[in-house]
């Protein structure tokens, strides 16, 4: 795939680390939500620790400027030098930019030494303006020996499963990577054709072309040195660069992660130097920032907390991969940084070796390191177009990163929590590995580039439509994904360009396994995990767990897969009689009851319904028998009740919504039934009209079916006929369409519940429970029947519930029956069944 030229070892083992170790400082004014640090330090403490002795850090307080300070000219400081001073550049090269986490200076002492450091913190402190200050610590490279001389193969591309990955994309030059290091030998045979270079800066005439506050930053900045020129003359950042971006298939030395991303040279280390400031690294942060460098390398840590550099790495954004440091220690408990900030951007990374176990030299930490990667004797170029071997989490870092740079250029949507998913999501299981690192995970281009490719899946939903006898699968849509295979029960149902598919069969007590996978073109992604549902036996009745309080003559209602009872009548042989204000709510998932705020007013008899997520408890009567006209709105999120406009006082009458209304219908002085309909909005009922009713007024029944109105209508106790109605109700004027006759032979006489469904795209009508009539009026007793009439055509069924009952409720629920409570002979039910239609 390529040839390697000019190879020459050096004895170089390098790898950055902070020389310093945790601590935290008194003179922080207030750290930021979600820091991190550790306990006060004395001076005598801080005194040990490595930092600029000629200046301080000073972050501002949002809203807050310079001019405001009160010690700005106090005699300590010579001046105040704004790091993040980053712009948005001028013209449209540059999208997305966002401005700088908030304003840091770099505060000048007159006088140098680190006393007058933490004298002058101390002094910030107390000004109402400061934010936090801290001390400019220093930050140190390390170099060491390498152990094998003589290595010709890049084992690394092949244990991450690189091949395979550039079998999809080798990468999109639109994708830049910044590289905070020693800056790159951007003249390298290998990197020349994959060195960013910025599209609104000439170089070398002395100009911000661009607009924003660097000059001449045509192939990025060194920010050690306040220069133009990010040139690498350590050797550091060229290895890093060249294994994010090592032009591949070019017949020249090595190839990177990524072919054909770029690389920007953001150089925060000085010529030769082991040291640099935080102050240079926020600084650089910003940079990348504002030119849209949503991916960052860096290959340095250590084991000192800086605040500064913690808020810098959470105001970046873009994807921020750390090395875990070489200290062979556990992070878990010694903690390196920046690799240790809880921050959702940053991927930790430590190192494996040709073995695929740990390196000897790398961190770890089961909850602190995110994912291994390759950086034991890792081959990759050195300024003046020369190749060699370094070993550190330095070099397994790149690695992250480059992969990060292809799911970028083949997915360039993807934002930076879902990149970080995806590398995760994508690596390999080592067991070895297992204890050591987060998931036991190393590595994996090529799967992670599949999950950003084709992620698998999410939520499907499995929805029995009983109704028109199907039942539906949906799921979310996967991005990049065309279509989308099916399985049901083991074998492929149909292959869909949709989120959703139906199954168009309705079989009782059948179990359906499903699981659904994304396509796009020739590739196919990773079955999503099974989902079942086991279609129940049609026509059985359950008994389900008993309401705690048994009660007749009371509203239920169902909201949210939950079921509301609310008040009724409670009594014991007819012994003792009690009207209840009791609450009880019913999930249909885990079939448990728990008890709700009570009503306000305890009364039975009373109608409940369901308008826009508020229950309304409508009517009834009290515990003296008082017909009333009460209307009490329930909030099932806050479980409160509030009080609303009354209606006009009625004890025999229906209410349901239609259309987005409440309506009330019933007998209120004559044999008319009026009809009350509620405004939500205006808390008001509004007079509609009445329906001409010869019959007894608990004679006829009206019912709301996907917003059409029916009535069961009878006219006369005896007979054992009646009539299926539909009215059409505007105020001021009701239309009766007649429909059908419908015999009540063998079917409730009075006292029944009536409710409604469509199915298969016509309304049924369920009459249900009820009181017959056997040898003359009060020879009556109640009846467990359900009577199915269709509406509009002339089906007709009559199917058994377990335990018979008369003044109960019904409540309809996604194919079932909910049958509740009531009366029977001498006692009060508790029972509750699910009948499935």
């Amino acid at each position: 795939m390529f040839k390697r030229k000019g190879k020459r070892l050096i004895s170089l083992f390098v790898v950055m680390v902070f020389i310093l170790t945790m601590f935290s400082f008194e003179m922080s004014v207030s750290a930021e939500e979600g820091s991190q640090g550790s306990g006060k330090k004395s001076d005598e403490e801080m005194l040990e620790y490595s930092f600029a002795d000629d200046r301080v850090l000073v972050v501002m307080k949002d809203g807050s400027s310079l001019t405001q300070m009160s010690l700005k000219s106090d005699s300590m400081f010579s001046s105040f030098e704004l790091v993040t001073k980053a712009k948005r550049p001028k013209g449209s090269q540059i999208q997305g930019y966002e401005k700088p986490w908030k304003d840091v200076y770099v505060a000048k002492l007159k006088n140098k030494g680190k006393q007058n450091v933490l004298d002058a913190i101390k002094a910030l402190e107390k000004d109402p303006n400061v934010e936090y200050a801290e001390p400019d610590y220093i930050i140190k490279l390390n170099s060491t020996i390498p152990n094998d001389p003589w290595f010709y193969s890049q084992y690394g591309m092949e244990r991450i499963s690189a091949p395979d990955a550039w079998d999809i994309n080798t990468g999109d030059p639109s994708v830049v990577v910044g590289v905070l290091d020693t800056g790159i030998d951007y003249y390298h045979s290998d990197l020349i054709n994959n060195i960013w270079i910025n599209p609104g800066e000439i170089p070398g005439n002395g100009v911000d072309d661009d607009n924003n506050g660097y000059v001449d930053d045509y192939f990025g900045y060194d920010f050690a040195d306040g220069d133009s020129d990010p040139s690498d003359f350590h050797g550091h950042g060229t290895h890093v660069a060249g294994i994010i971006a090592a032009e591949g298939n070019n017949n020249i030395g090595v190839a990177g992660v990524t072919w054909n991303c770029k690389v920007a040279a953001i150089k925060i280390f000085p010529d030769y130097g082991d040291g640099t400031f935080v102050s240079k690294v926020a600084e650089a942060l910003a940079y990348a920032s504002m030119m849209n460098i949503k991916i960052t390398n860096n290959s340095w840590g250590g084991s000192i907390y800086s605040q500064v550099l913690y808020d810098a790495i959470a105001a970046y954004k873009g994807l921020f991969v750390a090395a875990a440091g070489n200290d062979s220690w556990d992070n878990d408990i010694y903690e390196v940084y920046p690799a240790c900030y809880d921050l959702d951007n940053i991927i930790s990374v430590a190192a494996t070796n040709s073995a695929d176990y740990l390196a000897g030299f790398s961190n770890y930490g089961d909850e602190s390191v995110d994912i291994a990667a390759p950086g034991d004797e890792i081959i990759s170029c050195i300024p003046g177009n020369w190749y060699f071997e370094l070993s550190g989490t330095s070099m397994a870092a790149p690695h992250v990163t480059g992969a990060a740079a292809l799911i970028k250029s083949v997915c360039p949507d993807m934002l930076t929590d879902e990149i970080k998913d995806a590398i995760l999501s994508g690596a390999d299981y080592l067991p070895q590995l297992d204890g050591l690192v987060a998931g036991g995970r190393r590595l994996n281009v090529y799967k992670s580039l599949q999950m950003c490719q084709l992620g698998v899946p999410q939520n499907i939903l499995i929805e029995p439509k009983w109704q028109d006898e199907r039942i539906d699968i949906s799921w979310d849509p996967v991005a990049t994904a065309t279509g989308y295979d099916v399985e049901v029960n083991g074998a492929i149902a149909a292959s869909v360009s949709t989120t959703y598919f139906s199954i168009n069969e309705w079989r009782p007590n059948v179990r359906y396994n499903v699981r659904v996978r994304a396509k796009r073109d020739n590739y196919v992604g990773e079955w999503s995990n099974v989902q079942s549902y086991t279609s129940p036996p049609i026509g059985s009745s359950i008994m389900k767990a008993s309401m705690p309080t048994a009660r007749m003559k009371f509203g239920a209602v169902a909201y949210g897969g939950k079921i509301y009872a609310i008040g009724g009548e409670i009594a014991y042989f007819w012994v003792t009689e009690e009207i209840t204000d009791v609450v009880e709510e019913y999930d249909i998932a885990t079939d448990t009851w728990t008890t709700k705020a009570s009503m306000p007013t305890a009364r039975a008899g009373l109608k409940a319904v369901e308008l826009n997520g508020k229950i309304y408890a409508i009517g009834g009567y009290d515990e003296n028998g008082n017909v009333v006209g009460t209307v009490e709105e329930y909030d099932p999120v806050t479980d409160t009740w509030t009080t609303k406009a009354d209606i006009t006082p009625r004890e025999k009458f229906d209410a349901f919504v239609a259309n987005g209304k409440i309506y009330v219908i019933g007998s209120v002085s004559s044999s008319n039934w009026e009809i009350e309909v509620y405004d939500q909005e205006n808390d008001m009922w509004i007079y509609y009209g009445y329906i001409w009713n010869q019959s007894y007024d608990d004679l006829e029944k009206i019912i709301s079916i996907d917003n059409r109105i029916f009535g069961l209508k009878r006219y006369k106790l005896d007979e054992n006929e009646a009539s299926i109605v539909e009215y059409i109700i505007s105020e001021g004027s009701v239309q009766e369409i007649y429909h059908r006759a419908v015999d009540f032979i063998d079917v409730p006489l009075f006292q029944y519940e009536l409710t409604g469904i469509y199915r298969k795209g016509q309304p049924q009508m369920y009459i249900v429970g009820g009181l017959n009539k056997v040898g003359g009026y009060y020879g009556k007793f109640p009846l467990n029947n359900i009577v199915m009439n269709g509406i509009e055509d002339s089906s007709s069924s009559i199917s058994y519930f377990d335990q018979a009952r008369v003044h109960h409720a019904v409540v309809h629920v996604n194919g079932s029956l909910y049958i509740l409570g009531g009366y029977y002979f001498s006692y009060v039910v508790s029972d509750v069944e699910e009948y499935i239609l």
